[in-house]
């Protein structure tokens, strides 16, 4: 697996482990909680994770560029949302 995607991966373990955590930790976790206090728990864990998760998968789109080199113009096209910017000197 190429090193960006390893650490992709190190990233969003860390966060799903994180998300557990506060699973565990929180207070509202019982034994005498009813199925909807339950959902509601997961739920809130869940869209967290989720959250960061997809706030780290957008970051490493936005960081891959693509370099075009042509005679003194750099154009920098970005792979995420097809946007370009110009250089020429």
């Amino acid at each position: 697996m190429p090193k960006k995607k390893d650490e992709l991966k190190a990233k969003l373990l860390a966060e799903a482990e994180a998300s557990i955590e506060q699973l565990v930790l929180d207070e509202r976790m019982s034994s005498q909680m009813t199925m909807t206090e339950i959902e509601d728990v997961i739920g809130e864990m869940e869209k967290g994770c989720r959250d960061r998760v997809l706030q780290e998968v957008m970051d490493e789109q936005t960081e891959q560029v693509v370099r075009i080199v042509a005679g003194n113009c750099e154009t920098r096209v970005s792979k995420a949302n097809r946007s370009s910017s110009a250089l020429c000197i």
